[in-house]
């Protein structure tokens, strides 16, 4: 359960530098969110894109820093489509043209 891993993490940064959000051949899996694991706009995001295979990249982590930043990450959650820039801040799944 998701909700129970936030409850359990840390205020520095995930265990792990990224997490796969459901199978990598969901049809969200195109769709990477950059964020922290104490930015609680992030928390939502990664719950709102449970299952769709979206990766979350945690900018907290020091081994993801000149990724976030070569992605110009200045605000979190930032949302990436491929390498289209979407948003930064919370997106639905309607919003990312994620319904099934």
């Amino acid at each position: 359960n998701l909700r129970d891993f936030f409850c359990a993490m840390p205020t520095r940064s995930l265990f792990q530098p990224t997490i796969r959000l459901g199978p990598a051949d969901s049809p969200g899996s195109d769709i990477t969110v950059y964020g922290t694991s104490w930015c609680p706009h992030c928390h939502n995001q990664i719950l709102e894109l449970s299952g769709t295979g979206a990766t979350f990249i945690d900018c907290a982590n020091p081994t993801n820093k000149t990724l976030c930043d070569a992605k110009d990450v200045l605000g979190y959650p930032t949302i990436y489509r491929g390498n289209q820039k979407l948003a930064e801040g919370e997106m639905s799944r309607s919003q990312l043209g994620l319904t099934w």
